[in-house]
């Protein structure tokens, strides 16, 4: 069973900005019904998929506040320029210049999601030809599809193509899919690495990003970026099913004015009036 926990939060621009005890001392402040102690492998998100992609670009969490809740994950910087990526505990951001460097101190973000990772299943892939050959291997190795999985790729990478996006700093900022002709393109080969991700399934859309979902980095912790496309000869994928999904939406005043387009199904709107 999934159990999904929306974080409602009271807390001031002002006392998000505190230190990361003080936001532990929040969450530990939540009633959580006996049913879900202890605690079970879960997804912890920041954000909304729908609101970033839209360019709300700027959160209030820093990473090191997000790093509390697991030491596995994935999501963007404040104002873009690039990815972050959290692994073994440790957070990366990997620029617009295709290059990592560990997650700068004070480094905030407007969407990011993380988990404390133990593997469920660990198995092998041979002969990855591409992006949707890894994709359609690894679904059919997922035992629900209305799960929630984290998933870690290593091996040696034949091929691995990344993309980013870079900085953005002009308001009002625009939503990202108007800075596709901005993002760039990195390409590796014969590079050892991890990829990191999750696999959301699809009644989460809008709220995450529904489907497989990867970031990479190299063994060195110097090349990585968004995945577009891979070619590797053996990999090591090890899977995670995740029982609780929590979620802290932003409490920024760009927030609170957006309008988002969700709509009741028409099934749903019918029993809502009761005809």
């Amino acid at each position: 069973m999934l159990i999904i926990a929306l974080l409602i939060t009271t807390h001031t621009t002002e006392g998000l900005a505190q230190s990361a005890p003080e936001f532990k001392n929040f969450q530990q402040s939540l009633y959580i019904p006996k049913a879900m102690k202890p605690a079970t492998a879960q997804l912890y998100q920041y954000g909304v998929a729908n609101a970033f992609i839209e360019g709300l670009y700027e959160g209030e969490l820093a990473v090191d506040q997000l790093r509390q809740q697991g030491d596995f994950g994935i999501g963007a910087p404040n104002n873009i320029d690039g990815e972050l990526t959290i692994v073994d505990g440790k957070a990366y951001q990997s620029n617009a210049q295709g290059k990592i460097i560990p997650a700068p101190q004070g480094l905030m973000t407007p969407f990011a999601f993380v988990t404390t990772f133990r593997a469920d299943t660990i198995m092998s892939l041979s002969n990855v030809q591409n992006l949707n050959d890894l994709f359609t291997r690894i679904e059919t190795l997922l035992p629900h599809p209305n799960a929630i999985y984290a998933i870690r790729i290593r091996g040696t990478f034949s091929n691995i193509r990344t993309r980013a996006f870079p900085a953005v700093r002009e308001k009002p900022f625009k939503p990202l899919a108007h800075l596709l002709d901005q993002q760039r393109f990195f390409e590796w080969k014969n590079v050892k690495g991890d990829m990191v991700g999750f696999y959301i399934p699809g009644y989460l859309s809008g709220i995450n990003i529904v489907g497989l979902h990867f970031h990479f980095l190299s063994r060195k912790r110097n090349l990585g970026g968004h995945v577009v496309g891979v070619q590797a000869k053996e990999l090591s994928i090890e899977i995670a099913e995740l029982k609780e999904f929590h979620l802290l939406p932003l409490d920024t005043k760009e927030f609170s004015k957006h309008k988002f387009d969700g709509t009741n199904s028409r099934d749903l709107q019918q029993i809502e009036k009761g005809n």
